[in-house]
């Protein structure tokens, strides 16, 4: 009989006892439900998601290096544009240097930080049409145009390197860059003074009307739209607008004068004057005699009116022009020397039928005419009753001016 081999027996389980895993499995079931109880009371009770959430301030990251660069020279090119030119050799050598170290600026950024710069270029392009190195604005432009060929503010500097080369085309250019969806209240004004320039007169001052209803109170806009009212006989529209450029630090001498004349034609005969008398005191123009003269005469102020006109006449490239007023008011006055002298170079120096006759007629109360009586001698009322109104007249009418019929000399 063969051998037969006992396996070992196994204890049996006792029929009441569970076996150890499975208690085991029990516990951390319960220690997990436990845990996700305590955390949802956590998030409840300490997060309250229904809580409104705060909002939280956006992270200013200010302006990024190209941005900071264009504000550079956009700054040293605006301080260079406010220095007065006619300060002398000192402002335009500061000027100058603005206007390098701007274009310096510029080419360092686009050379060694970004090549594919749009932002910087066009001040670029700026800076240097201010140095007058046209070539270099030129390919400064040809360069952003390539890589933004929309670009509003390339169009409106390629028209100005063309206006300063003397080409054409530049008027097309500004009006695609001031009816683009980039332009600026500038561009519009700049097309506003192009479209003056090329005597479409409607259509810039429309312009320009937009440009100042949108803020832009700038010297073009000011100038154009005072020179269209003065163009049209409204003296009292374009005064307000000269009499505001004229306020600001250093007013150019044409917008003095152009105030000045404004002031007459408005009656305001002794502030046009003092407009006229404070850009005499700035620049000696000799041109500005005449004038002044002309607001002297309507005021009555003969002798200083007659020494102005000649004071013109010495100096003044308008020198038949002075000759003859001076020469017309001398005569009023009985100085019939003077008057023959002015009238004399004014026949030197135009040949016109006005002349002439006051030419005979300052002859004949000088030395009387050929086989006639001496014609009595104009006099004037007395000097504390010059300035006195004729009865029945306005005091603030001025007499009337003398003016020829049409010749070269035909002044107000």
């Amino acid at each position: 009989m063969a051998e037969m081999k006992l396996k070992p027996k196994v204890a049996s389980r006792h029929p009441g006892q569970p076996d150890q895993p499975r208690r085991q499995w029990k516990t951390k079931a319960l220690l997990l439900a436990t845990a996700v109880v305590i955390g949802a009371t956590i998030y409840v009770v300490a997060w309250d998601p229904l809580k409104p959430k705060a909002n939280l301030p956006a992270r200013d990251t200010g302006p990024t290096t190209g941005e900071r660069v264009r504000q550079n020279m956009e700054g040293l090119i605006a301080r260079a544009d406010a220095i007065d030119p006619r300060g002398g050799q000192g402002n335009l050598a500061t000027r100058q240097v603005a206007y390098e170290r701007a274009a310096e600026l510029g080419k360092q950024f686009v050379r060694l930080a970004d090549r594919r710069d749009v932002l910087v270029r066009p001040v670029l392009a700026m800076a240097l049409l201010r140095l007058g190195r046209l070539d270099e604005a030129d390919k400064t432009l040809a360069d952003l145009m390539a890589l933004a060929p929309r670009s509003a503010e390339g169009m409106c500097l390629k028209a100005e390197v063309i206006e300063a080369r003397g080409g054409q085309g530049s008027l097309e250019l500004f009006r695609r860059a001031a009816e683009s969806n980039q332009a600026t209240p500038e561009m519009w004004a700049r097309y506003g003074t192009a479209l003056l320039a090329a005597e479409q007169y409607d259509r810039g001052e429309a312009m320009l009307g937009k440009a100042l209803g949108a803020g832009n109170r700038g010297h073009q806009v000011l100038w154009g739209l005072a020179m269209l009212a003065m163009r049209a006989g409204k003296y009292d529209q374009a005064e307000p607008r000269l009499a505001e450029m004229a306020s600001r630090p250093r007013p150019s001498m044409r917008a003095l004068v152009m105030l000045a004349e404004c002031q007459k034609e408005n009656g305001k005969l002794a502030e046009s004057e003092k407009t006229l008398r404070r850009a005499l005191a700035r620049t000696d123009v000799p041109e500005l005699y005449i004038p002044l003269g002309d607001v002297l005469q309507l005021q009555r102020k003969y002798p200083e009116a007659a020494e102005t006109f000649a004071k013109a006449a010495e100096m003044s490239s308008r020198q038949a022009v002075a000759s003859f007023k001076a020469a017309r008011v001398y005569y009023l006055l009985d100085r019939y020397s003077l008057a023959m002298k002015y009238i004399d170079r004014a026949a030197a120096l135009v040949d016109d039928p006005e002349v002439r006759q006051w030419q005979r007629k300052i002859e004949d109360a000088r030395f009387g005419a050929p086989g006639a009586k001496m014609a009595p001698r104009l006099q004037l009322p007395p000097p504390s009753t010059v300035l006195a109104p004729a009865p029945g007249s306005d005091a603030n009418t001025p007499p009337p001016t003398p003016r020829a019929a049409g010749g070269l000399l035909d002044f107000k």
